[in-house]
């Protein structure tokens, strides 16, 4: 796991835990404990290992929105305990297939 934001991140819209923020900076990440909650809607992500990378940091991570992004989702790709607390995660609008969001949520819990 990296601790730091590459600078393809800075003016992204974000939302944590119901605060609506943009990243204004690219360096070590600061503690993110206890965030259960991101919006990163409407945003430029482009492929799945980024949400990845993202939820990787976030270890009580409840709900992810990424919605409106058009994402690319690799094949055999499956979420191997990555958001093993998460209980919704919104996919509207990202181009995703019904077969890709069953082999994501085949790593989801129950």
């Amino acid at each position: 796991m990296s601790d730091t934001l590459t600078a393809d991140v800075i003016g992204r819209r974000v939302e944590v835990n119901g605060e609506h923020a943009t990243v204004r900076f690219a360096g070590v990440v600061p503690p993110v404990a206890d965030i259960r909650k991101v919006d990163l809607s409407k945003n430029l992500l482009s492929s799945w290992d980024e949400v990845i990378h993202i939820a990787d940091q976030l270890r009580h991570l409840e709900v992810l929105n990424v919605s409106e992004n058009k994402l690319k989702f690799p094949s055999g790709s499956v979420l191997t305990g990555t958001l093993s607390v998460l209980k919704v995660l919104v996919l509207n609008q990202t181009g995703i297939t019904w077969a890709e969001v069953l082999r994501c949520v085949a790593g989801c819990p129950g």
